[in-house]
Protein backbone atom coordinates (compact mmCIF):
# COMPACT_ATOMS: atom_id res chain seq x y z
CA UNK A 1 0.00 0.00 0.00
CA UNK A 2 2.81 2.64 0.95
CA UNK A 3 5.88 3.79 -1.43
CA UNK A 4 8.65 5.33 1.00
CA UNK A 5 10.14 8.48 -0.88
CA UNK A 6 13.62 9.12 0.82
CA UNK A 7 15.63 11.99 -1.15
CA UNK A 8 19.17 11.88 -0.22
CA UNK A 9 22.22 13.89 -0.91
CA UNK A 10 25.96 12.66 0.95
CA UNK A 11 24.42 11.22 3.80
CA UNK A 12 26.34 7.44 3.24
CA UNK A 13 27.21 7.56 6.19
CA UNK A 14 23.58 7.27 7.81
CA UNK A 15 21.77 5.02 5.56
CA UNK A 16 22.41 1.74 7.02
CA UNK A 17 21.19 3.22 10.19
CA UNK A 18 17.92 5.30 9.05
CA UNK A 19 16.84 3.20 5.60
CA UNK A 20 16.12 -0.06 7.42
CA UNK A 21 13.80 2.01 9.69
CA UNK A 22 11.33 2.93 7.27
CA UNK A 23 10.73 -1.10 6.28
CA UNK A 24 7.54 -1.35 8.01
CA UNK A 25 4.25 -3.32 7.24
CA UNK A 26 2.17 -2.18 4.62
CA UNK A 27 5.41 -0.73 2.83
CA UNK A 28 6.29 -2.32 -0.49
CA UNK A 29 8.67 -0.25 -1.91
CA UNK A 30 11.40 2.43 -0.62
CA UNK A 31 12.48 4.96 -3.16
CA UNK A 32 16.33 6.37 -2.47
CA UNK A 33 16.38 9.32 -4.36
CA UNK A 34 20.28 10.30 -4.76
CA UNK A 35 20.46 13.69 -5.26
CA UNK A 36 23.81 13.75 -7.41
CA UNK A 37 26.00 12.74 -4.34
CA UNK A 38 29.60 13.05 -4.43
CA UNK A 39 30.55 10.68 -1.61
CA UNK A 40 29.34 6.82 -1.48
CA UNK A 41 25.87 6.77 -1.33
CA UNK A 42 25.59 4.99 -4.65
CA UNK A 43 27.63 1.88 -3.09
CA UNK A 44 25.93 2.04 0.15
CA UNK A 45 22.41 2.00 -1.73
CA UNK A 46 23.81 -1.01 -3.50
CA UNK A 47 24.96 -2.81 -0.61
CA UNK A 48 21.35 -2.13 1.08
CA UNK A 49 19.42 -3.41 -1.68
CA UNK A 50 20.98 -6.81 -1.51
CA UNK A 51 19.38 -7.35 2.19
CA UNK A 52 16.54 -4.84 1.34
CA UNK A 53 14.99 -6.42 -1.53
CA UNK A 54 12.00 -3.82 -1.82
CA UNK A 55 15.05 -0.69 -2.40
CA UNK A 56 14.79 1.22 -5.98
CA UNK A 57 17.53 3.39 -6.37
CA UNK A 58 17.48 6.59 -8.39
CA UNK A 59 20.10 8.64 -9.01
CA UNK A 60 20.06 11.81 -10.33
CA UNK A 61 22.49 13.63 -13.19
CA UNK A 62 23.17 16.96 -11.39
CA UNK A 63 22.17 18.07 -8.33
CA UNK A 64 18.35 19.29 -8.16
CA UNK A 65 17.47 19.93 -4.38
CA UNK A 66 15.17 17.87 -2.45
CA UNK A 67 12.00 19.05 -4.08
CA UNK A 68 12.70 17.51 -7.53
CA UNK A 69 14.03 14.67 -5.79
CA UNK A 70 10.78 13.82 -4.33
CA UNK A 71 9.15 14.80 -7.58
CA UNK A 72 10.86 12.18 -9.07
CA UNK A 73 10.03 9.66 -6.26
CA UNK A 74 6.32 10.77 -6.52
CA UNK A 75 6.74 9.79 -10.62
CA UNK A 76 7.73 6.36 -9.77
CA UNK A 77 5.03 5.74 -7.64
CA UNK A 78 2.39 3.28 -7.91
CA UNK A 79 0.97 2.32 -4.92
CA UNK A 80 -2.15 4.20 -2.73
CA UNK A 81 -0.11 6.08 -0.15
CA UNK A 82 3.50 7.69 0.19
CA UNK A 83 5.38 8.28 2.95
CA UNK A 84 8.47 11.29 2.84
CA UNK A 85 11.18 10.26 5.00
CA UNK A 86 14.50 11.49 5.57
CA UNK A 87 17.84 9.99 5.11
CA UNK A 88 18.98 11.58 8.53
CA UNK A 89 15.44 10.38 10.90
CA UNK A 90 14.79 6.99 12.11
CA UNK A 91 11.17 5.93 11.86
CA UNK A 92 10.03 4.58 15.08
CA UNK A 93 8.38 0.56 14.53
CA UNK A 94 4.69 1.19 13.61
CA UNK A 95 4.45 4.13 12.65
CA UNK A 96 3.30 3.46 9.33
CA UNK A 97 0.37 1.33 10.21
CA UNK A 98 -0.44 3.62 12.83
CA UNK A 99 -0.55 6.71 10.58
CA UNK A 100 -2.85 4.47 7.90
CA UNK A 101 -5.20 3.22 10.54
CA UNK A 102 -5.63 7.11 11.14
CA UNK A 103 -5.83 7.90 7.75
CA UNK A 104 -8.94 5.38 7.50
CA UNK A 105 -10.57 6.15 10.51
CA UNK A 106 -10.71 9.81 10.19
CA UNK A 107 -11.03 9.48 6.65
CA UNK A 108 -8.13 11.81 5.92
CA UNK A 109 -5.74 12.05 2.92
CA UNK A 110 -2.96 13.51 5.00
CA UNK A 111 -1.71 12.29 8.27
CA UNK A 112 1.51 13.66 9.68
CA UNK A 113 3.53 11.90 12.44
CA UNK A 114 5.34 13.50 15.57
CA UNK A 115 8.59 14.89 14.55
CA UNK A 116 11.65 15.13 17.52
CA UNK A 117 14.62 16.42 17.04
CA UNK A 118 18.28 14.83 19.05
CA UNK A 119 20.35 17.47 19.93
CA UNK A 120 23.56 14.65 20.38
CA UNK A 121 23.80 11.39 20.18
CA UNK A 122 22.06 8.60 22.28
CA UNK A 123 19.14 5.73 23.10
CA UNK A 124 16.79 7.27 21.00
CA UNK A 125 14.12 4.74 22.90
CA UNK A 126 15.11 6.60 25.95
CA UNK A 127 15.15 9.75 24.14
CA UNK A 128 11.88 9.47 23.46
CA UNK A 129 10.39 8.33 26.41
CA UNK A 130 12.57 11.43 28.52
CA UNK A 131 11.39 14.12 25.66
CA UNK A 132 7.42 12.99 25.58
CA UNK A 133 5.15 16.00 26.29
CA UNK A 134 1.82 16.47 26.30
CA UNK A 135 -0.20 19.11 24.58
CA UNK A 136 -2.55 20.60 26.78
CA UNK A 137 -6.43 20.24 25.58
CA UNK A 138 -7.08 23.83 24.12
CA UNK A 139 -3.14 24.71 22.56
CA UNK A 140 -2.90 24.70 19.03
CA UNK A 141 -0.47 22.60 17.07
CA UNK A 142 -0.02 25.52 14.41
CA UNK A 143 0.79 28.71 15.67
CA UNK A 144 -0.74 30.71 12.01
CA UNK A 145 0.93 34.01 12.41
CA UNK A 146 4.26 33.28 13.61
CA UNK A 147 4.05 30.05 11.39
CA UNK A 148 5.62 27.76 14.29
CA UNK A 149 4.81 24.37 14.75
CA UNK A 150 4.11 22.12 18.01
CA UNK A 151 4.37 18.60 15.87
CA UNK A 152 6.76 17.54 18.72
CA UNK A 153 4.08 17.07 21.19
CA UNK A 154 1.71 14.25 22.10
CA UNK A 155 -2.01 14.59 21.44
CA UNK A 156 -4.31 12.26 22.96
CA UNK A 157 -6.48 11.97 19.70
CA UNK A 158 -5.65 12.87 16.05
CA UNK A 159 -5.97 16.38 15.17
CA UNK A 160 -6.83 18.39 11.94
CA UNK A 161 -4.41 20.72 11.24
CA UNK A 162 -4.17 23.18 7.83
CA UNK A 163 -0.52 21.71 7.41
CA UNK A 164 1.25 18.78 9.05
CA UNK A 165 5.65 17.92 9.40
CA UNK A 166 7.70 16.88 6.85
CA UNK A 167 7.54 12.94 8.18
CA UNK A 168 3.85 12.08 6.62
CA UNK A 169 1.82 9.70 4.73
CA UNK A 170 0.44 11.08 1.65
CA UNK A 171 -2.83 9.75 -0.81
CA UNK A 172 -0.38 9.28 -3.89
CA UNK A 173 -3.93 10.93 -6.16
CA UNK A 174 -2.98 14.04 -3.92
CA UNK A 175 0.56 14.18 -4.10
CA UNK A 176 1.05 13.61 -7.94
CA UNK A 177 -1.79 16.48 -8.59
CA UNK A 178 -0.19 18.85 -5.94
CA UNK A 179 3.65 18.02 -6.13
CA UNK A 180 6.55 20.09 -4.63
CA UNK A 181 7.12 23.58 -6.26
CA UNK A 182 10.95 23.42 -7.53
CA UNK A 183 11.08 27.01 -7.56
CA UNK A 184 12.46 27.10 -4.00
CA UNK A 185 15.97 27.45 -4.19
CA UNK A 186 19.16 27.61 -1.72
CA UNK A 187 17.70 25.35 1.19
CA UNK A 188 14.14 25.02 -0.18
CA UNK A 189 13.17 26.25 3.59
CA UNK A 190 9.43 25.69 3.84
CA UNK A 191 8.86 23.84 0.27
CA UNK A 192 7.06 21.21 2.84
CA UNK A 193 4.76 23.63 4.33
CA UNK A 194 4.23 25.12 0.86
CA UNK A 195 3.13 21.22 -0.60
CA UNK A 196 0.86 20.75 2.51
CA UNK A 197 -0.55 24.31 2.53
CA UNK A 198 -1.58 23.84 -1.21
CA UNK A 199 -3.03 20.27 -0.38
CA UNK A 200 -5.37 21.83 2.01
CA UNK A 201 -6.72 24.45 -0.17
CA UNK A 202 -7.24 21.64 -3.17
CA UNK A 203 -9.53 20.17 -0.21
CA UNK A 204 -7.63 17.45 1.20
CA UNK A 205 -8.03 16.83 4.77
CA UNK A 206 -4.80 16.61 6.80
CA UNK A 207 -3.97 15.07 10.34
CA UNK A 208 -1.82 14.87 12.62
CA UNK A 209 -1.34 11.69 15.38
CA UNK A 210 1.56 11.68 17.06
CA UNK A 211 1.42 7.38 17.78
CA UNK A 212 3.57 7.78 14.46
CA UNK A 213 7.14 9.06 15.44
CA UNK A 214 10.03 10.18 13.57
CA UNK A 215 13.77 10.61 15.23
CA UNK A 216 15.88 13.35 13.51
CA UNK A 217 19.38 12.34 14.54
CA UNK A 218 21.57 15.02 15.63
CA UNK A 219 23.69 17.98 13.13
CA UNK A 220 26.69 16.94 14.76
CA UNK A 221 26.40 13.65 12.83
CA UNK A 222 24.23 14.43 10.20
CA UNK A 223 26.40 15.58 8.10
CA UNK A 224 25.71 16.84 4.46
CA UNK A 225 21.77 17.56 3.27
CA UNK A 226 20.54 21.10 2.82
CA UNK A 227 22.52 22.12 6.38
CA UNK A 228 25.59 21.93 4.88
CA UNK A 229 25.80 25.62 2.70
CA UNK A 230 27.21 28.26 5.08
CA UNK A 231 25.25 29.29 7.57
CA UNK A 232 24.73 32.99 6.23
CA UNK A 233 23.56 31.29 3.01
CA UNK A 234 21.06 29.37 4.98
CA UNK A 235 19.49 32.26 6.83
CA UNK A 236 19.38 34.12 3.58
CA UNK A 237 17.74 31.37 1.90
CA UNK A 238 15.09 30.70 4.88
CA UNK A 239 14.26 34.71 4.19
CA UNK A 240 13.95 34.47 0.30
CA UNK A 241 11.92 31.28 0.43
CA UNK A 242 9.35 32.21 3.25
CA UNK A 243 8.58 35.58 1.06
CA UNK A 244 8.28 33.06 -2.09
CA UNK A 245 5.84 30.94 0.26
CA UNK A 246 3.91 33.83 1.89
CA UNK A 247 3.59 36.17 -1.49
CA UNK A 248 2.13 33.13 -2.92
CA UNK A 249 -0.26 31.29 -0.39
CA UNK A 250 -1.09 33.73 2.36
CA UNK A 251 -4.26 35.47 0.87
CA UNK A 252 -5.86 31.52 0.98
CA UNK A 253 -4.16 31.20 3.90
CA UNK A 254 -6.38 33.82 5.41
CA UNK A 255 -9.43 32.59 3.46
CA UNK A 256 -9.33 29.41 5.43
CA UNK A 257 -7.98 30.55 9.03
CA UNK A 258 -9.78 33.57 10.08
CA UNK A 259 -7.30 34.48 12.72
CA UNK A 260 -4.51 35.26 10.24
CA UNK A 261 -3.15 38.46 10.24
CA UNK A 262 -1.91 40.18 7.32
CA UNK A 263 1.01 39.01 5.33
CA UNK A 264 3.14 41.96 6.06
CA UNK A 265 2.74 41.37 9.29
CA UNK A 266 3.58 37.66 9.23
CA UNK A 267 6.86 38.44 7.57
CA UNK A 268 7.85 40.73 9.75
CA UNK A 269 7.71 38.53 12.91
CA UNK A 270 9.54 36.08 10.62
CA UNK A 271 12.29 38.36 9.84
CA UNK A 272 12.60 39.11 13.81
CA UNK A 273 12.62 35.54 15.11
CA UNK A 274 15.24 34.88 11.81
CA UNK A 275 17.40 38.08 13.33
CA UNK A 276 17.37 37.13 16.80
CA UNK A 277 17.86 33.04 15.99
CA UNK A 278 20.95 34.33 13.52
CA UNK A 279 22.51 36.92 17.12
CA UNK A 280 21.91 33.83 19.12
CA UNK A 281 24.03 31.29 16.87
CA UNK A 282 26.44 34.05 16.47
CA UNK A 283 27.03 34.37 20.06
CA UNK A 284 27.41 30.78 21.12
CA UNK A 285 29.96 30.64 18.92
CA UNK A 286 31.70 33.47 19.71
CA UNK A 287 31.54 32.32 23.78
CA UNK A 288 33.15 29.19 22.31
CA UNK A 289 35.50 30.52 21.16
Amino acid sequence: MVTVIIPSFNRAHLLRRTVPTYLQQGVSKIIIVDDASTDNTEQVVQSLAKEIKEIEYIKLAKNSKQTVAKNTGIDHTRTEWIYFGDDDSVLLPGSIPALLATCEQYKADICGAKAMYMTHDEDITSFVKNNTLLLPPRAPLVDINELKTYFHYDVTDPRPVLFTHASALVKTTIAKEVRFDERFVGNCYREETDFFVRCSIKGAVVFYDSKAVQVNLPRGIATGGSHSARKYKWYYYSFVNNHYFLTKNWAKIRAINGEAKSRIIVEAIFLKNLLLSGFKNLTRRWLKN
